[in-house]
């Protein structure tokens, strides 16, 4: 088998659809071309990526670069990898078309798949028929569908007479880490998500990270993946593309044996969660076990369970600080209710307040609504860099920067 895919898929040129949060593809894009240029594994191809509504396309590249870029982005939220993209004009060629492929490459006898059939403006709008189909196809190659979640993930795209037949090499989506043993939190920020908006904060060294209303602590988590530039890959779970027959156990040990672990000795990071919440820190606490203990992190985390607006927070002159601010908001709050506009006058003044304390201040809000924005902007003033527009759970989030440096 691993001949066959040799020779199909790893001497070829081949092509993939990667997934971005959702109103962050430039962030998304820059890292892939970062991630490109400091590839592990030369390539012998030229890559493009180029853009379209809902997808980065990545083509003409080696399985392999494929492979890593899974293991190493923080941003992606999940890569398809191309079987197929082709004409499809009915049922019938559909079928056809579906059955050709070496689905024996890509799984043993007996694998379940979860089919997501997606159909846009096409003759084949019916798309449960589509999933009938598939699961004929699958059937008589000893496979079937599934719901579970560690079955494949195949994705069928028709738009108008084309069909591109996907399947996920991450398995589930690329914002599970896999380390988390509480992940309850009400609207909770997607990892792929939160490395996204710490994005633009990569070039600024920091020596403390303070995190307001951590909740399950995503954001701190991502930000030291940030820093200390870990892997999604050095977090314990597994990605789909290792089950695959094919798939070369060499590039995978290589690929965990490059990521990157902890120096005690070179640790220079202070870490401060704050959550008023009591069933939250107990989480966060337990969260912040497990990542600290998959990455060999001997210092503790400081989780301090408190209201922000009531704590003492002090700075030493010589610190440069990264804050990161998810205030809550709708869901967060309880009720569908919302938090008045004074809740965020109020926060912005106390940032402005720490913003004389350190060296350096860096960091962002999100926030929920114009009023609110424009209110936060206003208080800030000379601190203000930059926003960037989110969707956060079907809803038009601001996350407005700022940065005050001595």
């Amino acid at each position: 088998m691993e001949k066959k895919f040799k020779k199909s898929i790893l001497s070829k040129p081949q092509a993939f659809l990667i997934e971005p949060p959702a109103g962050l593809s430039q962030f998304c894009m820059e890292e892939l071309k970062d991630l490109l240029q400091k590839r592990l594994y030369p390539s012998k191809y030229l890559e493009e990526l180029t853009e379209t509504d809902k997808y980065i396309h990545l083509t003409n590249t080696d399985f392999r670069t494929a492979i890593e870029v899974v293991f190493r982005s923080r941003l992606c939220r999940d890569l398809w990898f191309v079987l197929g993209d082709r004409h499809v004009g009915s049922f019938g060629e559909l079928e056809r078309v579906v059955a050709k492929l070496p689905w024996e490459l890509f799984s043993d006898s007996g694998a379940a798949f979860n089919v997501d059939v997606q159909s846009f403006q096409s003759k084949l709008y019916h798309e449960g028929k589509v999933r009938e189909l598939v699961a004929q196809t699958l059937g008589a190659h000893g496979m079937k569908l599934s719901t579970a979640k560690d079955g494949l993930c195949l994705r069928l795209l028709q738009t108008k007479n084309r069909l591109q037949i996907l399947l996920s090499l991450a398995g589930e989506k690329l914002y599970k880490r896999g380390f988390k043993p509480h992940t309850a939190t009400k609207a909770p920020l997607q990892e792929t998500l939160a490395a996204g908006l710490l994005w633009p904060l990569r070039h600024h060294k920091y020596n403390r990270v303070l995190v307001p209303f951590a909740g399950s602590g995503t954001l701190g988590f991502e930000a030291i993946m940030q820093l200390k530039g870990y892997w999604p890959g050095s977090l314990g779970r597994t990605f789909h593309v290792e089950s695959f027959p094919g798939t070369p156990q060499s590039t995978v040990d290589f690929l965990k044996a490059k990521s990157p672990i902890t120096d005690p000795s070179s640790w220079d990071l202070a870490m401060d969660f704050i959550e008023m919440d009591l069933e939250q820190v107990k989480e966060l606490q337990s969260n912040s076990s497990a990542f600290r203990q998959q990455l060999m992190i001997e210092q503790d985390f400081n989780v301090i369970c408190d209201d922000f607006f009531k704590l003492d927070v002090s700075f030493q002159a010589s610190e440069r600080v990264l804050m990161p601010l998810n205030p809550p908001y709708g869901l967060r709050l309880g009720h569908g209710s919302e938090a008045s506009y004074g809740f965020f006058a109020r926060l912005a003044k106390r940032v402005l307040a720490l913003s004389s304390k350190p060296q350096a201040l860096q960091g962002f809000c999100m926030l929920p609504d114009e009023k609110s924005y424009s209110l936060f902007r206003q208080i800030i003033g000379g601190g203000y860099e930059q926003t960037v527009h989110i969707n956060q759970g079907g809803r038009h989030v601001r996350v407005l920067y700022f940065s005050w440096e001595k």
